[in-house]
């Protein structure tokens, strides 16, 4: 899957706290659906990784879940 592939080379250039989750998906439902799920799927695989490996905690994967997930957007656009 091209897009999965996509997620760490992603934050390997930006700084999580930089990065925004968009779905670039359109007009049908199911294409939001489909993006957040593979953009979901992932993250989780990477972010286990990461954990697996030792280069990060367990609080460390949730926190950069959360700022790319919602966090980020929230602080950015202020919601």
């Amino acid at each position: 899957m091209p897009r999965v592939r996509a997620v760490p080379e992603v934050l390997e250039l930006a700084p999580f706290g930089k990065v925004l989750y968009s779905s670039d998906a359109f007009a049908l439902a199911e294409l939001y659906h489909l993006g957040a799920l593979l953009f979901r799927h992932g993250l989780a695989g990477l972010l286990a990784r990461g954990v697996e490996d030792g280069a990060w905690t367990a609080g460390d994967a949730e926190r950069v879940a959360g700022m790319i997930a919602s966090g980020n957007a929230r602080r950015v656009y202020g919601i």
